[in-house]
């Protein structure tokens, strides 16, 4: 991307950024965006780097995810620099952030770390053009080796049960996994106390009980009609 790109910015990153730029960033954090589930998780982490002037944050979108519905309002609420994918490709960084696997993240300029979304590594999902004995999207070999090694510098693992996996369908990444936990469960215990309040938020009465559902996309989720039988009809009164 050159800076005759109408979609390329300039400031804080691009070209003659320097001249423009009223604070210069000892460090550049890019977070990169699949789409609006995936940036959930992103948006767990983001309060780590709130309120450091050392840090300029950057967001881009792979543009990888066929849901692409949500992402420009995301982006106008956060209120973060866009960088364009080729030009976020192009933008050397200290650290990106993914909560996916979409794109070509191997090929961005900086320290790469990996969350996962959703529920975690549990689906099993195949590499377009690449078939493997067991395809668990985010720990098999084909998500995570370029060339026999990985290019993940930091892959967050929520579970030990993950890492147990992970050595043993793609022990080359074994070095570069993070037992981090979960920011998302953590919340929610914290939260516990609070528990009344949230079910009077929700209308929920005395002697009720709230049911929570999950889905994931493709016809065999909940919300899905693939399957044996339809989940949902069963769950209601």
């Amino acid at each position: 991307m050159t800076s005759a790109d109408p979609r390329a910015i300039r400031v804080p990153v691009g070209e003659d950024a320097e001249r423009w730029a009223s604070r210069a960033a000892s460090r550049r954090v890019l977070l990169v965006v699949h789409n609006v589930t995936s940036a959930g998780r992103l948006l767990d982490v983001l309060p780590l780097f709130h309120d450091d002037f050392r840090v300029q944050l950057l967001v881009t979108s792979t543009e990888s995810s066929a849901f692409q519905s949500g992402i420009r309002e995301l982006f106008a609420d956060l209120g973060l620099p866009v960088l364009p994918w080729e030009q976020a490709l192009a933008t050397p960084v200290d650290l990106a952030v993914s909560a996916s696997f979409g794109g070509e993240l191997s090929d961005l300029h900086g320290k790469l770390t990996v969350l996962s979304h959703g529920v975690g590594y549990t689906k099993r999902l195949f590499k377009p053009g690449v078939r493997s004995r067991e395809p668990t999207f985010g720990l098999s070999p084909e998500w995570l080796l370029v060339d026999g090694k990985p290019f993940v510098d930091g892959l967050v693992l929520s579970h030990p049960e993950q890492l147990e996996r992970l050595r043993r369908v793609c022990p080359e990444a074994e070095a570069a996994s993070v037992l981090a936990g979960d920011p998302c469960f953590d919340r929610m215990l914290a939260a516990v106390p609070h528990r009344e309040r949230f079910r009077r938020a929700l209308g929920v009465r005395r002697g009720q009980r709230l049911v929570v559902l999950n889905s994931t996309w493709n016809p065999e989720g909940f919300f899905g009609n693939g399957g044996d039988q339809d989940v949902l009809p069963g769950l209601l009164p």
